[in-house]
């Protein structure tokens, strides 16, 4: 048992009463009287089923031995003695024999896990092991605490349905690793007193040596990572951070700027990598922290809610700027802008299939990310307003997609979805096509174009 679980239980009082107990011990027989007497309580320290006592369970509780033993001039009478065995059992001086005589009894009696006892309290996280498993569930009330330890929990599994047989809703996960939870500071791997996390460092090297291929120990994958200062830079020990159940921190990207626009992984990565001329430490806090829950494939919500998490602004990045009610305002262009690059705004530059599959991939990706849903949701008659767009007297792609790339941004954002979209290629016929949907004003055809 770890020193941290023997203090949490004996603060409670009614720990270690499974430990050390052979089979006889805790499934003594029951005779006639006493068999099954208290399966029905809902309400331990009272011997109660909701609000009324269960006199046959009390009956058989002041019947044991070591309870009735109890009996003296202020404890007259069984429900008073269990009162008094209770009490003696949260002492801080109490015995072992003191603090095992409650679950004693009540194993004895035939008292059951009911989903009352832990009803409301705050959800277990963050554990595996028994112990410690234990000595959270105890600090949750005696109710809770004594419902708990009635069943004897042989690992993780079983500790996690009895809680759940309890009432509680455990949110840890058997097969986490949670030495790095309590990391506040990533580069040094403190907690929030600014002490060493045990087990953090252990953990971090033994997932660094077992990874598939070995990256020897944690110092060392954080130096080639350190090689590569681009989106890149905390790759691997972001995944040896999470394994090791690292947890966002709200005050890690303190003094960090995020764009509106940095909508995606790559972009806020290479602000986060900017502030490292600033301070190294702010900025590899922060990036552990956002690349540790998301990665390259995270969505605009995602990340969101991450940069949120470790101390960016709430809804730092618009998210929606190209959603229907937004089509192709100011944000809408940036936010696609930034995350396609040049490719929108260089519309007409390349002709050759492969090349044309590209840019309408980013095009239409960039819109996805910056909250377009499907094609009816964003591309309207509108977006040019009715300004004419005249491609009279243009015979090759290049010139009438040069036209395109002369209109206001909101509109040469709305050709170029159009096309990336449908047509899927850049032609004169798809930029007539993307123009009759994007204006309300006339569009004046070229002349024989040469595809």
């Amino acid at each position: 048992m770890s020193y941290k679980h023997a203090l949490a239980l004996t603060a409670f009082g009614l720990g270690a009463v499974l430990q050390g107990c052979s089979e006889d011990d805790e499934k003594e027989a029951c005779t006639v009287d006493c068999e099954d007497k208290c399966k029905d309580i809902t309400v331990y320290t009272t011997l109660a089923k909701g609000t009324t006592v269960d006199d046959a369970c009390v009956k058989c509780i002041g019947g044991r031995p070591d309870v009735s033993a109890l009996k003296d001039d202020t404890a007259t009478t069984h429900i008073l003695q269990w009162t008094k065995a209770l009490a003696n059992a949260i002492k801080t001086d109490a015995t072992a024999e003191q603090k095992a005589i409650p679950i004693d009894a009540l194993q004895y009696c035939g008292a059951k896990q009911v989903d009352v006892a832990c009803a409301n309290t705050p959800a277990v996280n963050y554990v595996t092991e028994t112990d410690d498993i234990d000595a959270k569930v105890l600090l949750l009330g005696a109710e809770c605490g004594i419902c708990h330890l009635l069943v004897e929990a042989t690992d993780c599994a079983t500790a996690k349905t009895g809680l759940t047989a309890c009432g509680n809703v455990p949110a840890f996960n058997c097969d986490q690793d949670y030495s790095c939870h309590d990391v506040t500071t990533f580069n040094n791997i403190k907690d929030a007193a600014a002490a060493d996390v045990a087990g953090c460092k252990t953990c971090l090297d033994e997932e660094a040596a077992a990874a598939d291929p070995s990256l020897t120990d944690y110092d060392t994958a954080n130096t080639g990572d350190a090689l590569v200062q681009t989106s890149d830079r905390f790759e691997a020990i972001s995944e040896l951070w999470e394994t090791c159940g690292a947890q966002p921190n709200i005050v890690s990207c303190v003094g960090v700027t995020l764009s509106a626009t940095d909508v995606t992984y790559e972009l806020i990565m290479a602000a986060i990598n900017a502030h490292g001329s600033t301070s190294e430490d702010v900025a590899f806090n922060c990036g552990v922290c956002v690349a540790s829950q998301t990665s390259d494939t995270s969505t605009c919500s995602e990340l969101n809610i991450a940069a949120e998490a470790c101390g960016f602004t709430a809804d730092t990045l618009k998210c929606d700027a190209c959603a229907a009610d937004n089509s192709y305002d100011a944000d809408c262009v940036a936010c696609a802008t930034a995350v396609a690059g040049s490719s929108i705004t260089a519309a007409a530059l390349s002709t050759n299939a492969a090349a044309d599959a590209a840019w309408s991939s980013a095009i239409v990706s960039a819109m996805a990310q910056c909250g377009a849903s499907v094609f009816t949701d964003i591309v309207h008659t509108g977006a040019c307003g009715a300004t004419p767009i005249d491609f009279s007297g243009l015979t090759t792609i290049a010139t009438v997609g040069a036209v395109v790339d002369n209109q206001a941004a909101s509109c040469n954002l709305c050709i170029a979805y159009h096309v990336a979209l449908v047509a899927e290629e850049r032609t004169c016929a798809s930029w007539d096509a993307g123009a009759d949907v994007c204006t309300t004003g006339t569009v004046t055809t070229h002349g024989t174009c040469t595809e």
